[in-house]
């Protein structure tokens, strides 16, 4: 396995603002804070004028050199010389270098201009008051215009300039560069190149030292730079020091080790972290853990790596910081009480234990991978709108059950990969009051796929994407929806769901000898042809039903009630028309159940509604039936209807809006019809310089698209609008023409 180090970049300035930045690379301090600039003899050399005024850039002063400088020994002057910078070491940047530190490279950017014929003679690094290494020289004229400056670079983050180095030698005010150029002469050519400053980056490897396995993980005695235990390495100075790792790596057995924090310890240097286990897997011998006690501070940044465990017993929020996590990696909270998880894209091998509720952090999705383990009596909740994903079948539940399990809430969800033709997936999901999975399982006419699921206490009479709108049912039923969604558009009817509840989740009424699944779909509850006993779960006091041959739609309720449930009918269809001086209403229900009857109300406004008749129904039947009603005095103007399904018991549901203008009507063309793009044509052929006014009005008699237009082809968005049954309305002057259209995507 490749090995990839995290280094970190310390970019200074000038004036020096700098703020550390992440990056990818080797670590770095740099700093163009040169204490003083002098002329270093070079033989036939011009001196520069001003040196010190290239000890730091934008400040208004500069070094500069006229070439040629006279004549030496009979010839032009046309070399200048060296333009020696030091005492970069009187920046801070350059103070925090780690006295252990590997340095890797050095690269130097001369700010410079008005170089017109000027050529690199020598750039050469300077240490212990000589130069030293190999010098630099870049080909091509330097910068020809006289402002603004531009940075020539030379080597680079893994450019040692012919020798080597130590952090010492940064910190001596010794260090520094010479610059020295020479000149196009010929022809009686001239130049009078500039330096406005230098930057020096130093890169070098971040240190790490390692904890050795014995006393008190908070004294530094215990700690130095040999991952061997039996060499002592370099010591440090203190948990201060930065840009440098701490690392609890288990190289001295190959047994797992435990290091208990039962006090407050502080890793606070800049750039510095703490490191659970090995970066490389062949390292480590063994797993190492870091417990920290509840009421124990512990302030510093994390990574768990491969073999380390960090298991956390702090209530509440913890003090840490956890940057992030190697597959190897465990995290464990296991605190006697509620707890928060940190924010991670991805969490490896979680386990929950303890007691109380864990509570993830994190907003969007978190992928977890490998093994989710429940333990004690502990369970975790999904935060509003999160989404906890296993994105393949090798992330695995562990110890789920009454005790032990995910609490969604209204807008959390648990995304799983279900496998065609494989073994049922469970998702251990629950309500604050009792552990309610659901099953699903892909048959050999599906589709592998993600299903999204969650859990909401009580049924209802209606629903809109997933979130109950209407009333909850009062009798006869379990108390609970289970909420099914799928991530891509398959739909093959081949799904099967299983729901388990507690025998404590039934309402008094409800008889499990005759019970059912059924599904809210299009404005009302799907139910099965006929009752069956619900059978023992594997759980005391639970129980278990299941239905088979599904196309699960997006945010799917599911529900259990009996044979005697006020589940609302399946409505079907309802339509109205203008039949010569009356209107004809047709509705028709795939089943009903304890179907009362239907009581027939119009509207002049949507606002106020008015009883005309009632339609009696057909009790308790698994046959499509189909009803008829005539308004047989009809007002002039437009006519909205809907049904107001009532059943024995009294309860009762709405049918979606239908609406028939009597003053006249004109042709309109919809087309795709259902509309399964993002928009629809509509054609309205009899109305030319007209406006006309479109509205769209959803089941339950909400307006949800209103515009005007003079065009008789128009093309509607609908890009927004949710799957479903829709009314489509166009008035003009005083006709009015109503057309059923379906959204499905």
């Amino acid at each position: 396995m490749e090995k990839v180090k995290h280094y970190i970049q310390l970019v200074l300035m000038a004036v020096l603002m700098a703020v550390p930045v992440w990056g990818f690379g080797q670590s770095s301090l740099s700093s163009d804070i040169a204490g003083n600039g002098d002329n270093e003899s070079v033989i036939c050399g011009a001196a520069w004028n001003n040196a010190s005024g290239a000890t730091q850039s934008g400040n208004g002063q500069i070094a500069q050199v006229n070439l040629p400088g006279g004549s030496c020994n009979g010839n032009a002057r046309d070399n200048s010389q060296y333009l020696l910078l030091k005492n970069f070491n009187t920046a801070d940047e350059f103070k925090d270098i780690p006295s252990n530190a590997v340095i890797t490279g050095i690269q130097v950017e001369i700010l410079a201009g008005n170089g017109a014929n000027t050529y690199d003679s020598a750039i050469t690094l300077a240490r212990s008051q000589s130069f030293v290494g190999t010098s630099k020289q870049i080909s091509g004229e330097w910068n020809t215009q006289a402002f603004p400056a531009v940075t020539r670079t030379y080597g680079g983050s893994s450019d040692l300039w012919g020798t080597t180095w130590t952090a010492a030698d940064f910190k001596s005010s010794n260090f520094g560069i010479g610059i020295s150029v020479r000149a196009d002469t010929t022809g009686g050519k001239t130049a009078s190149p500039y330096v406005d400053g230098v930057e020096i980056t130093v890169y070098f490897s971040p240190i790490d030292y390692y904890y050795d396995g014995t006393g008190d993980v908070q004294d530094t005695s215990n700690w130095d730079t040999n991952p061997d235990t039996a060499v002592v390495g370099i010591r440090p100075s203190g948990f201060g020091e930065s840009n440098v790792r701490f690392n609890l790596v288990n190289t001295y057995s190959t047994t797992p080790d435990t290091v208990v924090l039962d006090s407050a310890w502080s890793i606070t240097g800049a750039g510095s972290t703490l490191q659970i286990g090995s970066q490389d897997p062949l390292i480590a011998t063994g797993w190492q853990m870091l417990t920290v006690h509840d009421g124990i501070i512990l302030n510093a940044d994390v990574r768990i790596n491969n073999r380390g465990t960090l298991n956390s017993e702090q209530i509440g929020a913890g003090t840490f910081t956890l940057l992030n996590m190697r597959p190897l990696g465990r995290l464990q909270y296991t605190g006697a009480g509620n707890q928060s998880i940190p924010s991670l894209d991805t969490i490896y091998n979680l386990t929950i234990g303890g007691s109380g509720i864990k509570t993830f952090e994190a907003t969007g999705e978190i992928i977890f991978k490998e093994d989710f383990t429940f333990a004690g009596t502990a369970k975790a909740r999904l935060s509003s709108n999160q989404v906890l994903i296993a994105p393949n079948s090798s992330s695995e539940f562990i110890g789920y059950g009454p005790d032990n399990y995910i609490i969604t809430g209204q807008t959390g969800y648990l995304r799983q990969q279900v496998v065609q033709n494989a073994d049922s997936v469970i998702y251990p999901l629950g309500t604050s009051t009792g552990f309610t999975p659901i099953y699903i399982t892909v048959g050999s006419n599906g589709q592998t796929n993600h299903y999204e699921a969650r859990v909401i206490g009580d049924v209802y009479n209606d629903y809109n994407n997933g979130q109950p709108t209407g009333s909850a049912i009062g009798s006869n039923t379990v108390l609970r929806s289970w909420i099914v969604n799928r991530t891509n558009t398959d739909n093959t009817d081949d799904t099967r769901v299983t729901l388990l509840w507690n025998d404590t989740d039934e309402r008094g009424d409800f008889n499990r000898d005759s019970a059912n699944i059924a599904f809210f779909f299009s404005g009302g509850w799907n139910i099965p042809a006929g009752p069956e006993a619900a059978v023992a779960g594997p759980y005391p006091d639970t129980y278990m039903l299941s239905r088979d041959s599904l196309g699960i739609f997006d945010n799917t309720p599911f529900g259990v009630g009996d044979m005697q449930s006020p589940l609302p009918v399946e409505l079907t269809s309802f339509t109205a028309v203008k039949v010569e001086d009356h209107v004809q209403l047709d509705w028709n229900t795939a089943s009903e159940l304890n179907n009362k009857g239907f009581e027939v109300q119009r509207s002049r406004d949507l606002k106020e509604w008015s009883k005309l008749g009632f339609v009696e129904g057909t009790g308790t039947t698994m046959v499509p039936q189909s009803y008829r009603f005539h308004d047989d005095a009809p007002m002039s103007g437009i006519n909205y209807y809907r049904l107001r399904q009532v059943d024995y018991n009294g309860e009762y549901a709405y049918s979606g809006v239908v609406a028939v203008d009597f003053a006249g009507s004109f042709v309109i063309d919809i087309f795709p019809n259902p509309a399964k793009g993002g928009s629809v044509n509509i054609n309205m052929n009899n109305r030319d310089n007209e406006k006309m006014d479109v509205r769209l009005i959803n089941i339950h008699g909400q307006e949800v698209l209103n515009q005007s237009t003079y065009d008789t082809n128009m093309k509607l968005n609908v890009e927004s609008i949710p799957n479903g049954n829709y009314i489509l309305t166009v008035r003009a002057g005083n006709q009015i023409e109503n057309r059923k259209i379906s959204i499905i995507r």
